[in-house]
């Protein structure tokens, strides 16, 4: 009799422990799906100077007077690529896009955000007039907003850097020939139908 009971209270602690191991496989695998990231495009185009310029050589541009040889429009395009809400209070180190010391950042536009609760800010650093600051209240998955950039000088890179609470590999950029997993699938659908999920802004500093 004492024999059985004791079977029995082996097999019912059996039962709970499998419970509980399920229960907590679960939970850790839907923890392990929990990414934070945010991706980034920048799109470049040389506008004046070079052979590269689309614009003709009979078309003269002056700022503040100052005749340019060489003007490049970049685009950097900036959104939540992971799937979990990105809170402007985890920024940790300021957002920062940065063209290089050879260039000349002339003007900087908001071009489109996805919604205005997100509310996007953007601010010339007064120190450094090559330097932008990005802030906003949070992002939800695949929100984001399209930033331009007008600059003098060679088509070169902008510089994106900052630090985000929970994101410790740091911003992404996105390349759309990388389709190796569904987060390039998913890149590539945001990059080729962002004019769907961004909405039409215009802000400049």
């Amino acid at each position: 009799m004492y024999v059985g009971a004791d079977h029995n209270w082996l097999g019912l602690a059996e039962l709970l422990i499998g419970v509980v191991g399920m229960i907590l496989a679960t939970i850790f695998y839907f923890r392990s799906k929990q990414r934070t990231q945010i991706s980034y495009i920048i799109e470049r185009t040389q506008l004046l100077g070079q052979s590269t310029g689309i614009l003709p050589d009979e078309v003269s541009i002056a700022y503040r007077n100052k005749p340019i040889t060489n003007l490049v429009k970049a685009n950097v395009i900036l959104w939540n690529s992971g799937n979990q809400t990105v809170k402007g209070e985890n920024i940790s180190r300021d957002i920062m896009i940065e063209v290089p010391d050879t260039s000349e950042l002339l003007r900087t536009s908001i071009l489109k955000y996805s919604l205005e609760e997100n509310r996007f800010l953007i601010s010339q650093n007064f120190q450094n007039e090559n330097q932008v600051y990005v802030n906003f209240h949070y992002l939800e998955p695949r929100q984001g907003l399209n930033i331009e950039l007008l600059y003098t000088g060679e088509i070169t890179i902008p510089n994106l850097r900052g630090t985000i609470i929970g994101m410790p590999q740091g911003f992404r950029l996105f390349i759309p020939k990388k389709l190796e997993s569904a987060e390039g699938w998913m890149g590539m659908f945001f990059y080729y139908f962002r004019s769907f999920f961004i909405h039409d802004y215009y802000h400049s500093v």
